[in-house]
């Protein structure tokens, strides 16, 4: 698929400032999903970045780099800031690849650009914990779908008419539909087209309809399409538990597994190395940047990624045990865990400047913890 001019300048420019980095460390950019399932106008860029070090001076850098190419951007192209809603999720040392935490996404990923032939290397074949990190995946689609999260961030003028019917098909619907196939233990099904065309072979008419939709590039009204969707993921839930309260019978497969502590610090540290540059973007973007919505999301984060999953059993003592500054450390956790249940969005920039220093001291503490437990 050739991407739109826009989407491979945003590449280009992040590739050729990563070739400034650090000699002899193995770098790849990635997109979270194939490129094939983006949408001009609708789909932003949703970048991993995998370094051959788990250096954290390499990672500041890496995390800097992202902020400098995103701001020069949206300076730049004040009509596509859509492609610049967040910085790089994740940022991946190569030997951390093959983790429970990298794996859940691992296998959708395309690469973009590699520093050498093989940089990034093979995904494994769908085995049963995959599967099992897949059902968890579809697990998060039981409630019918709801507009108000996923708003049309920095979506501009000429491409919100679509956005809706984007939204329920492509955000909320085939990512339910991919993760069910997986989950059932079809491998390869790494685009959102996959999935849609697998469903759609199975006889669903909601599936057949969402796959018309997107190929008219989701021109038209939404209609009852929410509805249908949320009732056709229902549907599957079914087929997959060969039950009438299939939800139920899936909590109970995944509650029984817990997952580990290493890993769950795994996932902090993984999501953590490219936060604080993410929200110095967020600090100097230009006026009209919709930072309330991210914001919001963020906060989420907080609490998915970035600190909450390693605040049970001993981490808090742990964290702490690995503070170079005590009294700066729970401070810095303290306004974290004060962002995860915050709701207002009036001082966005002071609220990202805030969670960029104090997040910075916590960060430390993470990456002692990790670097201890190897």
């Amino acid at each position: 698929m050739t991407l739109p001019a826009r989407y491979n300048e945003l590449i280009d420019r992040c590739w050729e400032a990563l070739q400034e980095g650090p000699d002899g460390v193995d770098v790849a950019l990635v997109h979270k999903g194939p490129v094939s399932d983006l949408f001009d106008g609708l789909s932003d860029l949703d970048f991993r970045i995998v370094l051959g070090t788990r250096d954290t001076e390499t990672w500041r850098w890496a995390d800097d780099v992202f902020y400098r190419v995103f701001k020069e951007f949206a300076y730049a192209f004040p009509d596509s800031w859509r492609l610049v809603e967040h910085a790089p999720g994740r940022g991946l040392a190569i030997d951390e690849l093959y983790s429970q935490t990298s794996l859940g996404e691992f296998l959708e990923w395309e690469l973009l650009r590699e520093s050498k032939p093989n940089t990034l290397p093979a995904a494994p074949a769908l085995d049963e914990t995959m599967r099992h990190m897949y059902l968890e995946k579809f697990y998060t689609y039981r409630d019918p779908y709801d507009a108000t999260r996923d708003p049309a961030i920095n979506v501009a003028p000429e491409h919100i008419d679509r956005f809706p019917l984007f939204s329920i098909c492509w955000h909320f619907y085939v990512p339910a539909l991919r993760c069910a196939a997986m989950a059932s233990g079809i491998d390869g099904m790494q685009s959102k087209w996959e999935a849609l065309r697998w469903r759609a072979e199975a006889g669903s008419d909601v599936a057949a309809r969402v796959l018309a939709a997107a190929e008219n590039d989701f021109a038209g009204p939404a209609a009852d399409l929410a509805e249908r969707c949320s009732q056709d993921v229902q549907s599957l839930a079914c087929e997959l538990t060969g039950s009438d309260d299939p939800w139920t019978a899936i909590g109970a497969r995944i509650d029984s597994s817990r997952m580990p502590e290493q890993e769950r610090l795994i996932l902090v540290v993984l999501a953590g190395r490219m936060a604080t540059g993410r929200w110095r973007f967020y600090t100097e973007a230009p006026e009209g940047y919709d930072l309330s919505a991210v914001l919001r999301i963020d906060r989420g984060h907080l609490k998915n990624y970035l600190l909450g999953p390693i605040l049970h059993d001993d981490g808090p003592e742990k964290l702490l045990a690995h503070a170079p500054d005590a009294e700066a450390h729970q401070r810095g956790v303290d306004f974290v865990v004060n962002q995860m249940s915050a709701t207002d969005l009036s001082q966005p920039r002071e609220v990202f400047q805030q969670l960029m220093e104090h997040y910075a001291v916590v960060r430390e503490a993470i990456e002692g913890w990790y670097g201890e437990a190897g």
